[in-house]
């Protein structure tokens, strides 16, 4: 392989990596809240356990890095992994079908989740790409749906107030979360 092959492949390499490590740099810091019942979701003890629906109010339990896994800003239906303020990752066991937890130390395949746009409080998916837009605290009001990888929704048990699952076929209530960026 002659010289200028070989600076020509690591450079190409580096450009790579930095593309890579650029994508998990761009993300957001959100809290979660049921639009039925409004609780927040929790990472309790700030990640390493469970995943909860059970507190009125968002602190740093409640707080999560939305990291977006093809970097830019953020679209309807990317994938995202959600790290928990002790640096843990969310996870749907078994990539959906069971519980979520907050106690995995990487983003895999049960630990990303595509983060749907809804069309409001009550609203239903929204159809097609388009840029979830950032608002700054409370100024904005944006709800989400987050989609397992094996196509489940997340939802919080009875709209609120205890455990948070990954085990709907279908959207509804339980599965809708506003939105508030930090």
């Amino acid at each position: 392989m002659s010289t200028s092959v070989f600076r020509s492949s690591i450079a190409g390499l580096v450009v790579a990596l930095l593309a890579g490590r650029a994508a998990l740099a761009d993300d957001r810091t959100m809290s979660f809240q049921t639009s039925d019942r409004g609780a927040f979701l929790t990472a309790r003890s700030g990640g390493g356990s469970d995943l909860y629906a059970n507190k009125f109010g968002p602190g740093e339990w409640e707080t999560f890095r939305v990291i977006d896994l093809n970097g830019g800003k953020l679209q309807n239906f990317d994938r995202v992994c959600l790290r928990t303020s002790n640096g843990h990752f969310v996870v749907a066991e078994m990539g959906g079908g069971r519980e979520v937890k907050a106690n995995r130390g990487a983003c895999g395949p049960w630990e990303t989740f595509r983060i749907v746009l809804l069309s409001g409080p009550g609203g239903f998916p929204v159809t097609g790409a388009g840029e979830i837009p950032a608002f700054s605290g409370f100024a904005g009001v944006l709800h989400v749906g987050l989609q397992a990888s094996d196509g489940s929704w997340v939802t919080a048990e009875g709209g609120g107030g205890g455990n948070v699952n990954a085990n709907r076929p279908a959207f509804g209530r339980w599965e809708r979360f506003r939105v508030f960026y930090h």
